[in-house]
Order: structure tokens, then C-alpha cells, then sequence
């Protein structure tokens, strides 16, 4: 639960130090997002390693996000009651080294296990900066923060596409994992080194009443049929992201265009920086014409077109896929949107924990749809194998794909529907 009450000091913290400590806790959340995406990088060296087919390479994936997507909630609590600095240098060293024993085991349930472990981890990388910023920031920076944060992410994403790629085709993928654990290593001293939890000397703890309040909060959230259907707008906003761009979409493009692996990870990446454009814009966008619905709709139109099109067409100029990778994160930039609507909802009092269900509701996509797509290759696969890994044909990809384009067509569904616009303006009652 984003506590969003800050100490009475923050308005005279100095800037460049609020920056460095917010900005040098955000440098979790960039190197969670690399090792989240990794996987998607080295699909094929994973499945031949590990003796593992697309369904186990699917559910070793998404055990990232079944950790990840239920500490969404509690780990905003455990900010309040601890104070972020320390649960962020705990979180980002167990990220480092799960990461070094994932590098180091030939067995998928203990790299299963590892990225469980991540994922858990993980949880802290964005809600920890963010509980920071409104230490140390006013609170009408806060939106500019988390979408200078998300873009940090997204660059995350990038480096673990096309450098990742070049590097494990030089050193293999072991090496390569094995020197990412121990970033994470670096990363926890410098917060030990650097980060303060506020401007002031000491951190004061929230009262263990959090865990009552909270437990009241989340019963009058699911008491509330709005709640509901803004979590699946916002589930369909980021699962096509979580398919595609975070795991199946690199084997995808070497399959339908005969491409080498680099060059796949570096049209792949095109997409973050469609995720990292378009998030802060369409916030800014929707606020400008005072409307939810709208952004929402047009996006998800966007990410619909885009995806039949880039499973369905092949196209013949390369730069025009990449324009269509480019278009597929545009969509993405509904997602922030959705948060905006949460707090719309719900009062003030309420929307740490709003928000902390909405980001669960995003991050599911992951849980349930990579293990999924997976399953799905494998059920149309035909049996060949390369490399000492299953081979799938191009029309595998096509039915199991076919989940992002659903996924769209939902958040249409849910959007026009069942959402009510609330022209950026609180509807709930104060």
C-alpha cells in the first residue's frame, strides 16, 4: 500500500540530492526489468540446456509473475512499516543472487524456483522508488516520477534485447547471467552506501493498524463492480506486452522471418521504446482532453490492428516492422491510464492500495498467458527438433499469438461497456 503521506520536510529537501536518491533507487527497477526480460532473449539456449520444451520454458517464466503479481499489495505496507531503503538493498541482492544460481543450475525447477525467488524480490523495484519520491519530492511531482521510472524500465528491457543477444552469442548464456547476479550484488551496496529513507535523520514506522486498515481497504475494493472491470482494462493493456515482447516475441520473429537472433532481439526492442514513449505521453494526453475512455479506446485499437498484423502479414521492408513493434508499445501506453481511473474510483484514503491491485491486475498477464503460450506451441508442435531443442513451425506461433489480439478485444469490451468516463475527475465520493 503506497503510502502517499510524506514527512513535513520534503518541500525543503535540496533537489539534486531528492534526485540522486530517488533516481539511484530507480536503477532497480531498470535492472529488474533486465533480468524480468532476459528470457525472452535466449528462449532456444534455454530450452536445449534444460532439456525443456515451450510449456516448461513458459511456466519457468511466469513464476516471475506469480510471485511478483500478489506482493503488489503488501509490499507497500512493508515500505511503511520498515522504511524502503532497507527492504530495497535486501530485495535487489536476493535478485543478484538467485540470478547467479539460475546461471549456474542445469535443473528447470530450481531455475523455476530462482525466478520465483525474482520475482518476489522484484516486487520492490517500482513501489520502493515511488514510496521514496514522496519522501523526498511534493506530491504533485509524483506522476512525472513513475512515468520517468517506467521509462527507466523500459530501458531495462532494451539492454536485455539486442546487447544481451550479442553477448551470449560471444561468452554463452552462463557467463552472461552469472556477471548480471553480481550487478545486483553492486547495486545493494550502493544502497547501503547512499540511500536515505527521508531528508530527515530518522525514519518514522507506520503503526500496526496498517494491516487492519489495509484488510478493510481491499474488502470495500472488491465491494466495488467499477474495481472490477478497470483491473481487466488493465490486465489487457499489459499482457500482450508480457507474450510478446517479454518472452515469445524474439523466437517468433526468427521463426516468421528467418532472421538471426540479434537481429530479432534488436527489432523486439523498438517495442519498449514504444512503452517508454508512449507511457508518460498518454497520461499527459488523457489529462489534456480531460478523458479516460478515449485514450483508452483508441490505444487499444491501436494494439489490436497492430497485432493481427504483425502475426498475419509478413511484411517485405524490415523498417515497417519495426514500425509495427513500434505501434504494439504505443498500445501499452494505455496502461498508466488505467491507474488514473483506480484513483478516479476510489478515495484518496484508498488509492495506495487501489493502485497496488490495479498493478497486480497488469502484471497477471504474465502469470497466466506466458505458461500459456507456451502450452499452446506445444501442443501444435510437430515434433522436430534443432539443436537439441523443439523446432516450432511459424503456424504454432500464429494459433498461440492469437491471445494478444483477445487480449485487446477485451480491454475494448471492458472500456466501452462497463467504464464509465470520469473526465479525470473524482467521482468517488470524499
Amino acid at each position: 500500500m503506497l503510502n502517499c503521506a510524506k514527512p513535513s520536510t520534503p518541500a525543503k529537501a535540496n533537489i539534486w540530492l531528492s534526485t540522486l536518491i530517488v533516481g539511484l533507487s530507480a536503477l532497480f527497477y531498470l535492472y529488474e526489468f533486465f533480468i524480468r526480460v532476459t528470457p525472452g532473449s535466449i528462449t532456444h539456449q534455454l530450452m536445449r540446456d534444460f532439456n525443456a520444451n515451450a510449456t516448461s520454458i513458459g511456466v519457468m517464466s511466469g513464476c516471475f509473475f506469480a510471485a511478483y503479481a500478489p506482493m503488489q499489495i503488501p509490499v507497500g505496507l512493508l515500505c511503511d512499516r520498515f522504511g524502503p531503503k532497507r527492504l530495497l538493498i535486501i530485495a535487489v541482492l536476493c535478485c543478484g543472487i538467485a540470478t547467479l544460481f539460475f546461471s549456474k543450475t542445469d535443473n528447470i525447477y530450481v531455475a523455476s524456483l530462482m525466478r520465483f525467488i525474482i520475482g518476489t524480490a522484484s516486487a520492490f523495484a517500482f513501489i520502493g522508488p515511488l514510496v521514496l519520491a514522496t519522501h523526498w519530492f511534493p506530491e504533485r511531482h509524483l506522476a512525472t516520477i513513475a512515468g520517468l521510472i517506467q521509462a527507466l524500465g523500459c530501458v531495462g528491457a532494451i539492454f536485455a534485447g539486442e546487447p544481451i543477444t550479442a553477448l551470449v552469442h560471444h561468452f554463452s548464456w552462463r557467463p552472461v547471467l552469472f556477471y548480471s547476479g553480481l550487478i545486483g550484488a553492486g547495486l545493494a551496496l550502493i544502497f547501503l552506501l547512499f540511500l536515505k529513507d527521508t531528508p530527515t535523520a530518522d525514519f518514522q514506522p507506520r503503526s500496526h493498524q496498517s494491516m487492519h486498515l489495509l484488510w478493510q481497504d481491499l474488502k470495500n475494493l472488491f465491494k466495488k463492480n467499477h474495481t472490477l472491470w478497470i483491473s481487466i482494462a488493465a490486465f489487457a493493456s499489459w499482457a500482450p506486452m508480457s507474450i510478446f515482447a517479454e518472452l515469445w516475441g524474439t523466437s517468433f520473429l526468427i521463426t516468421s522471418y528467418h532472421v538471426t537472433q540479434i537481429q530479432a532481439a534488436t527489432a523486439t526492442a523498438w517495442i519498449w521504446v514504444g512503452v517508454g514513449v508512449a507511457s508518460p505521453f498518454a497520461g499527459w494526453w488523457s489529462a489534456k482532453i480531460q478523458s479516460r475512455r478515449t485514450p483508452l479506446i483508441i490505444l487499444n485499437c491501436i494494439g489490436l490492428c497492430s497485432a493481427l498484423m504483425l502475426i498475419f502479414l509478413h511484411l517485405n521492408s524490415w523498417p515497417l516492422v519495426d514500425l509495427i513493434l513500434f505501434l504494439l508499445g504505443t498500445a501499452a501506453g494505455s496502461q498508466p491510464i488505467t491507474f488514473g481511473l483506480v484513483c478516479d474510483y476510489n478515495p484518496p484514503k484508498m488509492h495506495g492500495t487501489a493502485m497496488g491491485l490495479n498493478n497486480m491486475a497488469v502484471i497477471s498477464g504474465g502469470v497466466l498467458l506466458q505458461p500459456l503460450v507456451g502450452y499452446l506451441l506445444t501442443l501444435f508442435w510437430d515434433h522436430h527438433m534443432q539443436d537439441g531443442a523443439p523446432l516450432y513451425q511459424l503456424p504454432d506461433y500464429q494459433y498461440a499469438l492469437l491471445l494478444m489480439p483477445a487480449c485487446y478485444l477485451i480491454g475494448l469490451w471492458a472500456v466501452i461497456f462497463h467504464i464509465k468516463e470520469t473526465r479525470c475527475q473524482p467521482v468517488a465520493a470524499r
